[in-house]
């Protein structure tokens, strides 16, 4: 036997250096040029692309004679900026469970709990390790924990994962969600988010003049900036538009880091203006010019005495709440400004006016509450700022001189179907005039989609109970507002929520090595082996028709478990007499041979046996002394005796 040590050296095949002498070494020889080495240890690979990164060869070769061979190169190295440098061990994490079935999905998930309960300090390796493994399971459950806390944590209960991935659909929902701690959390854990911010506030900061963050405080700590103006209960369009955009865009950018981008897109109102970003129709420097511009036009209708509501009814029943509700001369006043699904719509208007609906609707039993606005968006009263709206907006589009082409379906909430449009000034003024088609957009988007899966961009849902009464399946909600006297963290559980519903619904990109800062996978760490669940399943049976079959047997006619039949001895059927195939007697004679003897006598048939028979008939050739006798349970048959003398 050969021990290795560090290489075996062998021929490149068809390739021998010229002169060799096997018995006596040449010195002359370059042998490493002619050699194949086959590590035996752990050995860098030293053969390299034009980009300096590692190649190796696979091949292949079939019995037919079919060869293959393929060049692999490694991928380019990660860059680490957009990931934490260092997992931060209390920052809640995402972890996954996938298996083959619910039952070994629930054991793996007990599994995790406990290991991040026993190493703590493994927790990020844990949740990437289990991550990658669960998006090539069938079934898939998880759970969101922070480490140091499990003992309340529950996995969900697992799902099947769809055959085909569904398509993924950014939906931006429009004001009216915000509020002054929307991001801060995102803002502090995740570079990709904060870096997206930072760059959009100086866009901000080279149009207005100051920076958003400082002046409102908005996405920072408020123990770093004390300087920010409160913005009270109802914020200025100027800030809620700008606000609203760089959230949307940051989080297309932070989702995107993760491996999830769009498919689709559609936008609810003001978030029309994220679409473009989403869509690749526009950069984000525009999105936030646009935005800035929108609230700078229609900052101009906060004085007109405006407001919006929400009501839960129909178009057609709010249509007669305006007109049972308000006087002649007021019809004028309050336009039906959104139809956001079959029951839902938002009025928009003058608020003396939207105030007299309100109550009529609370007489009847129907929710109506007014919303944390001065502008009535999609009302006549916008007409107050159609002229700075066209020259703000147009200036825009004449400096830039692009054509906001989409590069991903879009559905429009103008038109209530999918864009067929560039993206302009126009159609940003028609859809700040118009009324939101978002019921009928999202009925065009799921009737050619139906099994698309929804996530809502939004600092709050607010679209989510819109998308499920029209038909989406398990719409999926990335922030969430604190609730009163919430404590902890709100955000980071709710975005890495989403992923886990995401990763659960099929959808395979989901980064969770830069998910949980990119941590290196070279520890030693022993993880719980698959969870099979072994059972016993018989070979064979347990019954006495299967034993029979390994009865001993003294001949193919002569045996206990002989069953006959024209289809199980197709031979003797050919015996037929009267058009009906009986047993011949030879038959008979033959299973008394089987037993051994040589000399029959005194044999008496006492009747017949039919073949014809459906199922097949049991025969039992028994021996009685020096009798053998042949009995069937077919009706009307008897018994067959025969007197024998057997030669020694």
């Amino acid at each position: 036997m050969v021990s290795l040590t560090k290489s075996i050296h062998i021929f490149r095949s068809g390739i021998i250096p010229p002169n060799v002498n096997f018995s006596t070494p040449n010195p002359r020889i370059k042998w490493d040029e002619y050699k194949l080495h086959i590590p035996t240890e752990r050995t860098p690979l030293a053969c390299r692309s034009q980009t300096g990164r590692s190649l190796i060869g696979l091949c292949s070769s079939g019995i037919g004679g079919a060869n293959g061979h393929v060049v692999l190169e490694a991928p380019p190295p990660r860059s680490t900026s957009i990931y934490n440098a260092h997992p931060d061990p209390t920052k809640p994490l995402l972890l996954m469970a996938g298996a083959l079935s619910p039952r070994s999905t629930a054991t793996i998930s007990d599994f995790i709990l406990e290991l991040i309960s026993e190493r703590p300090d493994l927790s990020s390796h844990i949740s990437t390790i289990y991550g990658r493994r669960a998006r090539q399971m069938p079934w898939r459950s998880f759970a969101v924990v922070t480490p140091g806390h499990t003992n309340k944590v529950k996995f969900t209960t697992p799902v099947l994962v769809p055959r085909n991935k569904p398509p993924v659909v950014f939906v931006f929902a429009g004001q009216g969600p915000q509020h002054i701690a929307m991001g801060r959390e995102l803002f502090s854990i995740y570079p990709a988010f904060r870096e997206s911010i930072l760059e959009m506030d100086s866009v901000y900061t080279k149009v207005v003049g100051e920076s958003l963050l400082h002046s409102t405080g908005l996405f920072l700590n408020p123990t770093i900036d004390s300087k920010a103006k409160p913005l009270g209960d109802i914020w200025p369009i100027q800030v809620t538009l700008p606000a609203l955009a760089m959230l949307q865009c940051a989080l297309v950018d932070l989702l995107g880091c993760f491996g999830v981008k769009p498919n689709l897109a559609i936008g609810h109102s003001a978030g029309e203006t994220a679409v473009l970003y989403a869509s690749g129709a526009a950069s984000k420097e525009m999105v936030v010019e646009i935005a800035i511009a929108r609230g700078k036009a229609m900052a101009l209708v906060e004085s007109a005495g405006g407001t919006m509501a929400a009501l839960s009814c129909g178009v057609l029943q709010a249509k007669s709440l305006i007109q049972e509700s308000l006087a002649p001369e007021l019809l004028g006043t309050v336009d039906i400004g959104c139809h956001n699904s079959d029951e839902a719509v938002t009025l928009s208007g003058l608020t003396s006016s939207i105030d007299l609906i309100v109550a009529a609707a609370e007489s009847r039993g129907i929710m109506a509450r007014k919303l944390r606005t001065r502008v009535p968006v999609h009302s006549h009263m916008m007409e107050i700022c159609r002229a700075e709206f066209h020259s703000l907006l147009g200036k825009i589009w004449e400096r830039e001189n692009l054509a906001c082409i989409p590069n991903i379906p879009v559905y429009s909430t103008l038109t209530g179907d999918l864009l067929q449009r560039d993206f302009d000034a126009d159609y940003f003024w028609q859809g700040t005039r118009k009324p939101v088609l978002f019921t009928e957009a999202m009925t065009s988007l799921i009737g050619k989609h139906p099994t698309a899966t929804f996530i809502e961009l939004s600092p709050h849902p607010v679209l989510s109970s819109y998308l499920s009464d029209l038909g989406a399946t398990s719409p999926v909600a990335t922030l969430r507002r604190p609730k009163r006297q919430e404590v902890g963290a709100v955000e980071i559980p709710a975005f890495l929520e989403a992923l886990g519903k995401l990763v659960s619904l099929g959808y395979n990109s989901v980064d969770f090595s830069g998910l949980n800062g990119n941590p290196p996978l070279d520890f030693e760490f022993s993880l719980p082996p698959y969870p099979f669940m072994p059972k016993i399943v018989p070979y064979h049976s347990d019954s006495n028709s299967f034993y029979r079959q390994f009865e001993d047997r003294n001949g193919p006619l002569n045996h206990g478990a002989l069953r006959v039949n024209s289809q199980t001895h197709p031979v003797l059927s050919q015996h037929v007499i009267k058009g009906e195939p009986i047993m011949p007697a030879a038959g008979y004679i033959e299973m008394a041979l089987e037993f051994g003897a040589t000399v029959l006598w005194d044999i008496e048939f006492r009747a017949m046996l039919s073949l014809s028979h459906e199922h097949p008939i049991p025969v039992e050739v028994k021996l009685d002394g020096a009798h053998w006798t042949v009995k069937t349970t077919a009706p009307g048959s008897r018994k067959v005796r025969f007197p024998l003398y057997k030669r020694l």
